[in-house]
């Protein structure tokens, strides 16, 4: 699994050397590019249990990401994330 590390503030010249090389706003948290029985890869977007809001860029890549046969969700908390990545794995999913 890989972490894209998208979270926090930058300054107006970190993100355009970022947005040069292909950072781009509310692509998930994680991906695990592994396929299963059904779906290409794992996407995730992490969101703390109370007050986690999906932004509409967040929505708009999860719909993409959905689009192009990947399973990409929201998960609240790193326990709902587990329990995601464990039945993605074991072809629950």
């Amino acid at each position: 699994m890989v972490h894209i590390p998208n979270e926090g503030r930058r300054s107006a010249g970190e993100q355009a050397k970022l947005n040069k090389i292909g950072f781009r706003k509310g692509i998930p948290d994680y991906v695990l590019p592994v396929k299963n029985l059904r779906y290409g890869s794992l996407w995730i977007e992490m969101k703390r249990k109370q007050e986690g809001v999906v932004s509409p860029e967040q929505l708009t890549w999860i719909t993409a990401l959905r689009a192009l046969g990947n399973y990409a969700c929201v998960a609240y908390g790193c326990e709902e994330a587990w329990e995601i990545c464990m039945a993605y794995l074991e072809n629950r999913l």
